[in-house]
């Protein structure tokens, strides 16, 4: 898992939760502690953490798995009281606004995970080449 994060609900002038402007909050992924970012630095997060955490990143980690070879895809889970569920898949996640806010885009962190998710898609590729040069080959023996 590259990173998690978890979009909150900003308080209006009265007090309520006004869902139309979301606050970008880091979650721990060891911890599932929640952490403000630079967008809302001064936002008080105390001690709070996402509810079923350890069972929500493990939704996310076996679903990844499930789907392996699609490369870097972003899980939307959610808790619920009955434990978490799955919303969607992002096929194209905007990790990159994520990473900037964190440590920059190619940090050291996020670097290697990415080095390798592309090793493995070139790899697949070649692969696949290989595979289609192989049936191509075996018609053409078959032509009279």
């Amino acid at each position: 898992m590259l990173y998690a994060s978890l979009k909150t609900a900003a308080k209006d002038e009265q007090g309520r939760l006004n869902p139309a402007s979301p606050i970008p909050c880091w979650i721990d992924i060891e911890s599932g502690v929640l952490t403000p970012t630079s967008t809302a630095p001064d936002l008080e997060m105390g001690s709070l953490s996402v509810p079923d955490w350890e069972k929500m990143y493990d939704l996310a980690i076996s679903m990844h798995i499930a789907l392996d070879g699609y490369g870097i895809l972003g899980w939307d889970v959610m808790p619920t009281p009955d434990g978490p569920v799955f919303l969607e898949i992002n096929r194209c996640p905007l990790h990159s606004k994520f990473e900037m806010e964190f440590q920059g885009l190619m940090n050291p962190t996020i670097k290697p995970l990415l080095d390798d998710a592309l090793a493995l898609a070139k790899a697949r590729v070649k692969a696949a080449k290989a595979k289609s040069k192989e049936k191509t080959h075996r018609r053409s023996q078959f032509r009279v």
